[in-house]
This record gives structure tokens, sequence and C-alpha cells, in this order.
């Protein structure tokens, strides 16, 4: 059986796919250890909008913690 792969998650929104751009880099710095407190301070943002984000990001993979969701990430080259 092949492993979920969930390219379905990150499909654009009406907007553009300003979402699944955002999602991707939020993923990428909790991927390379950074905190929601520093992912939120790179990208000039509230922390609250770092935890909506990777709960997104998390339903969307249905994945049961972050570190389940960069796994699962990479695995699909959603981030590298």
């Amino acid at each position: 059986m092949l492993p979920y792969l969930p390219e379905v998650a990150f499909q654009r929104d009406s907007m553009g796919g300003a979402v699944e751009s955002l999602d991707r880099r939020i993923l990428k710095l909790i991927s390379d250890g950074e905190s929601y407190d520093e992912a939120a301070s790179v990208l000039h943002m509230e922390r609250s909008s770092i935890d909506d984000a990777m709960a997104r990001v998390r339903l969307s993979l249905k994945a049961l913690t972050d570190e389940h969701a960069v796994a699962l990430a990479i695995r699909s080259g959603l981030i590298d």
C-alpha cells in the first residue's frame, strides 16, 4: 500500500495560493527547528497565526503532531 500523499492539502485557494505558500514556509521553519515564536518573528506575524497555520497543516496532512506533519511533508515532497 502506498503511503498517504497529502498534495491535496495544499491546493490553491481563492486568493491565488497565498495560504499554500505561507503554510509551506511556516512548516519549513518548524522543520528547521524554529519555535512558533521564532517563526512568528521571522515572518513578522502574530504567534496565534502560526498556531492556526500549523493546526491547519496538521489537519490537512492528517498528522497527529508537528513532527508527524514535517515527516509527511518531507516524504511527499511538499518541503525539503
